[in-house]
Formats: C-alpha cells, sequence, structure tokens
C-alpha cells in the first residue's frame, strides 16, 4: 500500500530518511503497531506508515521538536 502523496508541485517526495531512522525501520516488521515516543516532526512515523503499512502513534512534549 502507497501512501505518498504529492506535494504542492505535485511531485510525490523520495521516501528517503536519515541513516539512524532507517536503523530503526528495519528492525519494524510490516503491519505492526509502533509507539514512538520523542517522535519530533513523525519523520519516522510518516515513513514507517508509507513504507511497512505500521498503525503508528506519536509523543512529543517538546515545542521545539514538532515542527
Amino acid at each position: 500500500m502507497n501512501h505518498s502523496l504529492p506535494n504542492a508541485t505535485g511531485v510525490i517526495p523520495n521516501d528517503r530518511i536519515r541513516v539512524d531512522l532507517q536503523l530503526i525501520a528495519d528492525m519494524v516488521e510490516p503491519g505492526t503497531r509502533v509507539l514512538d515516543i520523542g517522535c519530533g516532526d513523525g519523520e519516522l512515523l510518516g515513513y514507517l506508515t508509507r513504507s511497512k503499512d505500521v498503525d503508528g502513534r506519536g509523543l512529543e512534549l517538546s515545542n521545539e521538536g514538532v515542527r
């Protein structure tokens, strides 16, 4: 299932993520549930939702962490 949506220019963004987040993503099984504590802007959860069809939830307490 591909959840990628075009951005304002109509282009589907590239699904590359930071190396450290990719290491975490590699450990997640498709279709599982994920709770990301300290998720920041949700980059990892967004990637996992698109690439592995996870049911993801994130919690970020820092206003600076949420962009």
